[in-house]
């Protein structure tokens, strides 16, 4: 349901605390009921979003929310609450504004947020990282994985983040989901987030539950489309379903089309020389025909690149899970790798000169038990993807060379797909 109310300049706006029944039950006595995990956003479009968070008690959670370009003006709130009482709150807000900014606070919490819907098009900037779980007592979501998403949550105009998978080391950890939400909590408040299943989510519905997404699924982002799968092994029904997925969702010309996926096709891993073979048997083909720039997945919990058949495949497992080494045989078309590191990959596409730019920021190195922090804005490599003039699809099919630019530290690579 919504209500209005007046609201003084400069000041956000006012939420009816979260309540349930006091522990003394006395008749009309309450209590607020403290917020858990969140919020978080997810499902954002260009006219909509949803809002999740926990509490510590069962009741009915609202939200309220205006775009802040009406602070100044008087503009009245809007709110949307719950009909039921619930420990979680999942709370969509519709009929918003394309490209604009919302200032929202959630009951239970006095702490005040925001979020940009989705614009029609324009530039789109977007995060993509993984692997974060935990391998306790030596890696954990506190220090590790923190230190990523304190990174990320200050890169200014990100439109959402990709998490290609294994969020947690045990997904019926609770303890390991608390850790997870407090390491991200500056990111989640203010940006949609994506996961991708992984291996360590793959037998659990976790996910589905907590982020209110399936294992594949479509991100539409302007000109830009993410397409989310799941290359896990799965049952012959779940493969015909993720296979009738793909059938329904075709190349669409003029669309920047990326992939996030777990398993990487392309890896110098020693347990699986040259990738995920399976996978990229399955794949490959469908990323060729869809006009694919770049793929990105985690699993080898490092960074990597490599391009074939004009289709880039980064492997960003950066998120906070223990680093691995990488074999010193690298398959065909390997253009760089990064082990002991934490970090993240940003992509930006700029529809109005064709092109788009994916590039590797580092957040720390990691030698044992040492963490070395880098300057923020540290890129260990840049590439630059041009379509070329008239080009409308990732793979000129008139044969036109697509030049993709890859900057190492002072050593710049001119590439042609």
């Amino acid at each position: 349901m919504t209500a209005e109310r007046g609201v003084m300049a400069f000041s956000l706006f006012l939420v009816a605390a979260c309540s349930i029944p006091a522990v003394s039950g006395l008749s009309g006595d309450i209590s607020p009921s403290i917020v858990q995990r969140g919020p978080f956003l997810t499902n954002m479009t260009t006219d909509s979003v949803t809002v999740t968070w926990w509490t510590e008690q069962p009741c009915s959670g609202t939200v309220s929310y205006r775009e802040t370009n009406h602070l100044m003006n008087g503009s009245l709130d809007r709110m949307v609450t719950e009909e039921q009482s619930s420990f979680v709150h999942r709370i969509k807000l519709t009929n918003l504004t394309p490209n604009q900014t919302y200032g929202y606070t959630i009951s239970g919490s006095s702490a005040e947020y925001t979020f940009r819907t989705f614009p029609m098009h324009g530039t789109i900037r977007f995060v993509v990282y993984g692997d974060t779980r935990e391998q306790l007592p030596w890696w954990n979501q506190s220090t590790h994985h923190a230190l990523v998403a304190g990174r990320i949550a200050t890169e200014p105009d990100v439109l959402f983040v990709v998490h290609t998978g294994d969020l947690v080391n045990d997904p019926e950890d609770a303890g390991e989901w608390d850790r997870f939400f407090a390491a991200a909590e500056p990111m989640l408040n203010h940006t949609p987030f994506y996961p991708v299943t992984g291996n360590h989510e793959q037998d659990s519905e976790v996910l589905q539950e907590i982020f209110g997404v399936p294992s594949w699924y479509v991100i539409q982002c302007g000109d830009v489309r993410v397409v989310v799968l799941d290359s896990n092994p799965l049952s012959p029904q779940l493969t015909a379903s993720q296979d009738r997925f793909v059938a329904v969702n075709p190349e669409k010309r003029g669309t920047w089309t990326f992939v996030a996926l777990h398993h990487p096709l392309y890896s110098a891993d020693p347990n699986h020389p040259g990738g995920f073979l399976d996978a990229r048997e399955r794949w490959e083909p469908v990323f060729r025909e869809w006009g694919v720039s770049a793929v990105f997945a985690a699993h080898v919990h490092a960074y990597e690149h490599a391009e074939q058949n004009g289709i880039h495949y980064f492997t960003v497992a950066t998120g906070g899970a223990p680093s691995y080494l990488l074999s010193p045989e690298k398959p065909e078309g390997y253009v760089t790798d990064l082990e002991n590191t934490l970090g993240y990959a940003i992509v930006t596409v700029n529809s109005t000169n064709n092109s788009a730019v994916i590039e590797f920021v580092k957040v720390a190195d990691i030698r044992g038990a040492a963490i070395r922090l880098d300057p923020p804005g540290t890129v260990y490599e840049r590439v630059v993807l041009d379509r070329g003039p008239g080009v409308t699809n990732r793979r000129d099919r008139s044969g036109f060379p697509i030049l993709f630019t890859s900057h190492l530290g002072d050593r710049k690579i001119n590439l042609l797909t």
